[in-house]
């Protein structure tokens, strides 16, 4: 009897939807039609610009936190509305930050997170 083979294709669990990485929401955004972005949105929307050297120039968090954007998805995407990992405060795979310290939980919900991105490449 042959055996299946398939490969077993990551699953975005309940506690990883509370983490979205950077990488992921703006593929997701790019895979949007051309009809389903609003006019203006022919790429990912700038984040928040800071005001004070003491924020963070991305998300305009305080910069000895972590900070999260939101993307402009359609109503019903399932990232509508969601906060998304800054790029500039959240290490990987979460965003770009050079280094940064995550806690037993964080690093749990980020391998699951390295698996389905390393399924998306």
């Amino acid at each position: 009897m042959p055996s299946d083979k398939r490969q077993q294709q990551a699953v975005i669990e309940p506690d990883m939807w509370k983490y979205i990485p950077w990488d992921y929401a703006v593929k997701e955004w790019e895979r949007l039609k051309p009809e389903e972005k609003c006019p203006d949105d022919s790429q990912p929307p700038e984040p928040h610009k800071a005001h004070k050297a003491t924020e963070c120039p991305t998300c305009g968090w305080p910069l000895e936190r972590r900070g999260f954007v939101r993307l402009n998805f359609p109503v019903g995407h399932r990232l509508f509305g969601k906060a998304i990992c800054c790029p500039m405060c959240w290490p990987a795979p979460f965003g770009h930050a050079k280094s940064g310290y995550l806690s037993d939980k964080l690093l749990q919900v980020a391998a699951k997170w390295d698996e389905v991105l390393r399924e998306r490449r």
